[in-house]
């Protein structure tokens, strides 16, 4: 990405990105002194070994909320991550055989993931990406590296602690929404907002 960026001509660029994406940035923005800035909305991470559990009284009330959701998702919600990473080839040639599986799979993270029922089209457009291109089965192999033995996240090592300015949209309803705090530890973070809910914007 930073080669790419470089060819096109540009000297300089910030990075953003959510789920994937936000490692991604992180680790443009720690490596590469072509990447000045990063923005995330997404920093999945453990608990950092001095915010234990009896800070928690400190945070808003919108952040409590966000760690009940992450413990929910730990819990009954990232099954799919541990079988994307541990048979990506399997998971991804049943999908790539049947539209109705493809539907079901992606469809349901629409309506666990998101404030409000998605519209219909939302959800097939999609569905229809990943169904027409034939790309769901590569997409998933980046689930790999989260469970190889020894394999720290990138939000939590230290080595793509990020030093440049960092900012963070943090939004209640994503699968795991930690603290500010915690996000504090990953790096220089100089914006932060709180977001009650995704704003849907249209456009005629």
């Amino acid at each position: 990405m930073n080669t790419l960026m470089l060819s096109l001509g540009f000297t300089s660029y910030i990075a953003q990105g959510g789920d994937i994406g936000s490692k991604v940035a992180r680790v443009l923005a720690a490596e590469h002194s072509a990447c000045a800035a990063v923005h995330i909305n997404f920093c999945i991470m453990p608990r950092p070994a001095d915010h234990g559990a009896e800070h928690d009284e400190q945070l808003s009330e919108l952040e409590k909320k966000g760690l009940e959701r992450a413990a929910w998702f730990e819990k009954v919600g990232s099954a799919y991550a541990l079988l994307h990473a541990t048979r990506p080839s399997t998971i991804g040639l049943v999908l790539s055989t049947s539209p109705l599986a493809l539907l079901a799979w992606i469809g349901e993270k629409f309506l666990d993931w998101t404030d409000d029922s998605p519209p219909l089209e939302t959800i097939l457009e999609s569905v229809s990406l990943y169904w027409l291109t034939d790309t769901f089965p590569t997409s998933v192999y980046p689930y790999r590296q989260l469970f190889t033995p020894g394999v720290v996240g990138a939000h939590e090592d230290p080595k793509w602690f990020v030093e440049k300015p960092m900012g963070m949209s943090w939004f209640p309803m994503e699968i795991a929404p930690v603290p500010r705090r915690w996000v504090e530890t990953t790096g220089n973070l100089v914006f932060w907002r709180e977001h009650d809910k995704v704003r849907q914007v249209h456009v005629e």
